[in-house]
């Protein structure tokens, strides 16, 4: 075998299979009829070029994430409560008790 006719994708497969022997280069060249020198340039050769990444990768993918919205209240939900003078008063459902007692003393003229 010529050491000449043998392409790049050749050569990777030959220093695999080197590098799984577990033999010295020129004994793995010698049993496998290569050149000795061939096979030490193309070792050193491979050895630097970068390494292809796994084709088992990890895959990534997004997900988008929206806020948590809060429903707003319909107008139907707003509450109405009438007072003793016979006024009404119109609270939203979310409220804040301390206030809407105080208003509710000024408005029944408690103050």
């Amino acid at each position: 075998m010529t050491t000449a006719s043998l392409g790049i994708d050749r050569w990777r497969h030959i220093v695999q299979d080197l590098e799984r022997s577990g033999l010295a280069p020129k004994d793995y060249a010698r049993r496998n009829g290569l050149a000795a020198s061939a096979l030490y340039y193309w070792r050193r050769k491979l050895a630097d070029e970068p390494r292809p990444v796994p084709s088992t990768s990890l895959a990534v993918s997004f997900v988008e994430v929206l806020p948590e919205r809060q429903p707003e209240a319909p107008a139907a939900a707003l509450y109405q409560v009438g007072l003793r003078n016979g006024r009404t008063v119109t609270v939203p459902p979310v409220f804040d008790d301390a206030v809407l007692g105080r208003l509710l003393t000024v408005v029944e003229g408690g103050a």
